[in-house]
């Protein structure tokens, strides 16, 4: 492959995405699908996920280890519509072929997902849009948040972003996200977009605030996509 400043200085022209739910649409998306599984960080995070709650340790009377993660594909089971942005807008060939894959710690504080972005997804040829990547980080950051918030209701207050090296298209990104402090309806989450080689691309700080109506509101929508 070509030195990633030749690509930015003479960038190739991205071609057209084949049309949705095409036969070449389905080849691509099963096969950035099974390039996903492969990766080495899944893998790592497959082995420290929870299946069962608990896996034995070695040795005799050793208390059981308690497993770190459970995983979930979010917008898996979310029906194709025009009002999504990232459930459908953003979704497909050259965007987002296939959905993220989260591992969450169990108390919820944490989160590692694991995306991939196409060449569609460009502000410069084949350099990701920083609005793009502003948008991955709010859902990211988000979704933390409002697993921490009491009616898992929340909207984004603020969001500081810092770009720190230029993301390129169609490869795996690494997103991280901590809760840093949660009281009463406010929680605070911090967060970074890393490429696979642990590079960092994208730093995060966000606050996400529950209305003070969300108490009357139904949340069962919001906690099903949470899963």
């Amino acid at each position: 492959p070509r030195p990633r400043i030749v690509s930015l200085v003479f960038p190739v022209p991205t071609t057209h995405p084949p049309p949705r739910e095409s036969p070449e649409h389905r080849a691509h998306t099963k096969e950035i699908e099974r390039d996903l599984m492969r990766l080495e960080v899944v893998k790592q995070l497959q082995a420290e996920t929870t299946p069962t709650t608990t896996t034995k340790r070695e040795g005799e009377g050793a208390p059981p280890l308690v497993k770190k993660y459970t995983v979930s594909r979010p917008y898996a089971a979310t029906p194709p519509g025009p009002h999504s942005l990232s459930a459908y807008t953003l979704r497909g060939p050259g965007k987002f072929a296939v959905p993220p894959l989260v591992f969450t710690t169990q108390d919820k504080r944490e989160s590692v997902l694991i995306l991939h972005v196409g060449d569609g997804l460009c502000g410069h040829e084949g350099v990701v849009h920083g609005g793009l990547l502003a948008t991955v980080l709010d859902e990211a950051l988000g979704r933390t948040a409002l697993l921490n918030l009491p009616t898992n209701i929340g909207v984004t207050a603020t969001l500081s972003l810092k770009y720190k090296k230029p993301t390129f298209a169609n490869q795996f990104l690494v997103i991280r996200t901590e809760l840093t402090e949660q009281r009463g309806r406010k929680a605070w989450v911090r967060g970074k977009v890393e490429d696979l080689d642990g590079q960092t691309l994208v730093e995060a700080e966000a606050l996400f605030v529950e209305p003070r109506m969300a108490q009357f509101l139904s949340s069962s929508s919001v906690r099903e996509a949470l899963k």
